[in-house]
């Protein structure tokens, strides 16, 4: 059985000046599982380098033998989006394939109860296809 979610974010990811998706997650979603959630949004394979970047600090996946690195990458899998983002407005950035430098803009836009009877996470609006 599912636990209960007591909010949601909802909230806007785009790629500036291209593609845009709408969507609601529980408060509490980990940064890791936010990852998995915008592989499946863009049909993507996970076969790329990822962070998340915000409030000046950066979170991704551990990477051993990346110690050496001047910076410091937090574990994503120890931060929550309620976390990162409280107040309407507030925004961090989805870096994905470090190749090609996809940056995207993670936006709240509202903090909802949840609906009972509704799964979560959900896509509620989109425009233009997304990079393959």
């Amino acid at each position: 059985m599912a636990k209960a979610t007591a909010s949601v974010g909802s909230g806007c990811v785009r790629q500036v000046g291209a593609w845009m998706r709408r969507l609601q997650v529980p408060s509490d979603t980990t940064l890791d599982r936010l990852h998995q959630i915008l592989q499946c949004l863009f049909r993507w394979e996970d076969c790329h380098l990822h962070e998340f970047h915000a409030g000046g600090r950066a979170y991704g996946k551990p990477v051993r033998g990346m110690e050496f690195l001047p910076r410091q990458v937090l574990d994503e899998r120890r931060f929550r989006l309620d976390q990162l983002l409280s107040r309407r407005g507030e925004k961090f950035h989805y870096i994905y394939d470090f190749g090609d430098d996809w940056l995207h803009e993670v936006r709240l836009e509202s903090v909802l109860p949840a609906e009972e009877g509704v799964l979560y996470p959900r896509c509620i609006a989109g425009a233009r296809s997304g990079p393959p």
